[in-house]
């Protein structure tokens, strides 16, 4: 594994590299694709009255942290309804080729042979 602690210390270069497909925005995609993201990491859903209220117990740490602001996430869930799909594909498949590459993910081998992939599509 590289000295770098952070898997993707470019992260955000990448997510402000997306086109926006939105003629109007309040929010940059990489704010809104960041907020999606995170929220499934702190477990908050858009009905949850924190996040609605509009000054959530997350909102101050969040913005502190990855110095940007966080949409309502009824924002963020409007416009994940129309992603660029292609270029967030390309994304997802050079985060996942990072994780290997640094072989972050080899210590999770089923039987130490191969990788456990779980896909969620209740959504669809």
């Amino acid at each position: 594994m590289q000295d770098d602690p952070s898997f993707f210390p470019n992260l955000f270069d990448q997510l402000r590299q997306l086109e926006d497909c939105r003629h109007k925005s309040d929010y940059t995609l990489a704010e809104i694709l960041l907020a999606g993201s995170c929220s499934s990491c702190f477990n908050k859903v858009r009905a949850t009255p924190s996040i609605t209220s509009g000054r959530g117990e997350i909102q101050d740490p969040y913005e502190r942290l990855f110095k940007l602001r966080l949409p309502h996430l009824d924002t963020v869930h409007q416009v994940l309804c129309r992603p660029p799909e292609a270029a967030l594909e390309q994304l997802k498949h050079t985060l996942v080729k990072t994780l290997l590459e640094k072989k972050v993910l080899h210590k999770y081998r089923l039987f130490g042979r191969w990788f456990v992939v779980a896909v969620d599509a209740t959504g669809w």
